[in-house]
């Protein structure tokens, strides 16, 4: 009269990009030939800028105007090969792991009682990496909508105090892609 079923999944992906016709790069970490399919390249954040004083003490961002709260990103190197004291596309960016999943796995579960029966399935991935899109953690960037609930007490703010800023998962919140077609 009873019947119970239980089942699993479990997969390992390793990949690698043989050969791929690619620009010169400044340093050999830049090139995708030689690692995995997915690989995600960017700045190395190593925190976020305290004040004024740490603003002019650091490394020129080029992105725009700065302000405490924003993040910091680490002068990797330069056309010398040491570093320059400017974050720059070409010798400042370093390789942050891969999108694709490393492991994928699942469970799946069914009992049955006199025609009776429930089934229940799990699944997951392991050691992924992805990018965290705009939506995700820009409250109100198209004027409407909800705040993240992500956002909600992890963010830098003028309102923190220095060691609630410094445990602080996300920079500050700003207000810089509002539709300008919008009147």
């Amino acid at each position: 009269d009873f019947r119970l079923n239980v089942g699993g999944t479990f997969s390992f992906t390793k990949n690698i990009i043989k050969e791929q016709m690619e620009e010169p790069r400044a340093y050999d970490y830049l090139y995708s030939t030689g690692k995995p399919v997915g690989q995600i390249f960017g700045y190395q954040a190593i925190g976020y800028f305290i004040d004024q004083a740490d603003i002019d003490n650091s490394p020129s961002q080029q992105f725009g105007e700065v302000s405490p709260g924003d993040i910091k990103y680490k002068d990797i190197s330069g056309p010398d090969g040491v570093p320059d004291g400017k974050i720059s596309s070409e010798y400042d960016r370093v390789l942050l792991g891969g999108s694709l999943p490393r492991y994928m796995f699942g469970v799946n579960l069914s009992a049955s009682y006199k025609g009776f029966d429930i089934s229940m399935m799990f699944q997951g991935v392991g050691s992924q990496n992805s990018r965290i899109s705009r939506n995700m953690v820009e409250g109100l960037n198209t004027n409407w909508g909800g705040f993240p609930s992500i956002l909600e007490g992890d963010y830098w703010s003028t309102n923190n105090t220095a060691e609630q800023n410094a445990g602080v998962k996300y920079p500050r919140l700003t207000r810089n892609s509002v539709d300008a077609n919008m009147s």
